[in-house]
């Protein structure tokens, strides 16, 4: 998971740019750094770095994590980038959404890692539903009866059903921890997107 998870940093005119800029991963609502990794970039204002040139992600707990901004720009300060947060869950299904915020027409997609208690099954469903709704607007399958961690993408499901402006969070199902009166469970996968005209 954490080779193929990107975080990225958009540095605005004021703060860019600097190789010793660096991006740090926190327990959400932490101010102790975890681990830290330098931008390395003195000439775009974006970059894009791997999960896994940050931190180990074996070494951390259950949680959410956040990530920081930091550069001697403005002599050393935090910023946090709180639209990109980090869900570790080692005995239920964890997702990434990527980018968190897009135009229409914007390619998106999800990083969905499923635990050995939940996979696999190639009719596993991801739904979309509207931020605080219990309505499912429309679901994909994962197509994926061996590979725990996949990546899907969301643009066909999000044409498909016209979205608009909004916020819109995610939920998944799979046949394999269902209950014996064969229902299945629904997990919220803790992850929110947002569609910006």
């Amino acid at each position: 998971l954490a080779e193929t998870v990107q975080v990225t940093l958009y540095r605005p005119y004021t703060l860019c740019c600097h190789p010793w800029d660096w991006v740090g991963i926190y327990k959400q609502g932490s101010l102790d750094r975890i681990d830290f990794a330098f931008s390395g970039n003195s000439k775009s204002a974006t970059v894009t770095l791997a999960l896994d040139t940050i931190v180990d992600l074996a070494t951390l707990e259950d949680g959410v994590y956040e990530f920081k901004f930091s550069t001697e720009k403005d002599g050393w300060m935090s910023h946090s980038f709180p639209e990109q947060t980090l869900h570790v869950v080692r005995n239920a299904p964890a997702a990434l959404v990527m980018p968190a915020s897009i135009e229409p027409g914007d390619s998106v997609s999800m990083l969905l890692s499923r635990p050995p208690a939940q996979c696999c099954s190639a009719w596993d469903w991801v739904g979309i539903y509207r931020q605080g709704f219990s309505q499912r607007l429309g679901f994909i399958h994962t197509q994926h009866t061996a590979t725990p961690t996949v990546k899907l993408s969301l643009d066909q499901l999000i044409a498909e059903l016209g979205l608009g402006e909004g916020a819109y969070e995610f939920k998944f199902s799979t046949s394999i921890d269902a209950s014996p009166d064969s229902s299945w469970p629904v997990h919220d996968l803790g992850q929110i997107l947002r569609i910006n005209r």
